[in-house]
């Protein structure tokens, strides 16, 4: 008698089991995109500032249930700009936490659909001279990302707003954006 075939296991079950993450997942979010409008924001285009903000941001939570994770992330964004019409330089910078509630919608192959509304407080400051005061505010927003967990990248569209009185020119500032984005994805 020769030895016994091993049972059949149907392939994407094998698939799912080690890829997509069933306990934990995190995220690594690196995005660009137009400044939230604002009164602020309307008198710096005014001025001829306007260039794109960069938000960097990391994610982790852990599965409440098989669609749905608790988390927490921290991330910041900011800006360099020169005026158009010869003005002073512009930085602006912002720095910001809080609790993230990722929804997951497993697709096949491993692939998901995150969807993780974020709700936090962040600092932000804008300078022209080189001196930045920093103030305080909340802030929140939203990512729908395609994770290709097999390859632990990820794509998106998202925004983030952090309103800041007593910021900038204007009455408010909004370091916040819409942006396009990559993630990298790991998960367990």
């Amino acid at each position: 008698m020769g030895p016994e075939a091993p049972p059949a296991v149907h392939a994407q079950s094998i698939q799912t089991a080690t890829v997509s993450p069933e306990r934990w997942l995190g995220r690594l979010t690196f995005a660009a995109g137009p400044s939230r409008p604002s009164r602020q924001e309307s008198v710096l285009n005014q001025n001829g500032y306007g260039s794109a903000r960069y938000l960097i941001a990391l994610e982790a939570g852990a599965f409440l249930s098989k669609q749905v994770a608790l988390g927490g992330f921290v991330l910041t964004s900011g800006r360099d700009d020169s005026s158009n019409y010869g003005g002073p330089d512009l930085k602006e910078e912002s720095y910001a936490a809080g609790v993230a509630l990722p929804l997951v919608t497993r697709l096949p192959f491993s692939n998901a659909v995150v969807l993780s509304p974020r709700l936090g407080y962040g600092f932000g400051a804008q300078s022209f001279h080189g001196k930045p005061e920093f103030a305080g505010g909340p802030g929140f927003g939203v990512d729908l990302a395609l994770l290709l967990l097999r390859a632990h990248i990820g794509v998106g569209i998202g925004f983030w707003t952090l309103r800041i009185r007593g910021q900038g020119l204007a009455e408010t500032n909004d370091f916040g954006s819409s942006y396009l984005m990559i993630n990298g994805a790991v998960g367990g």
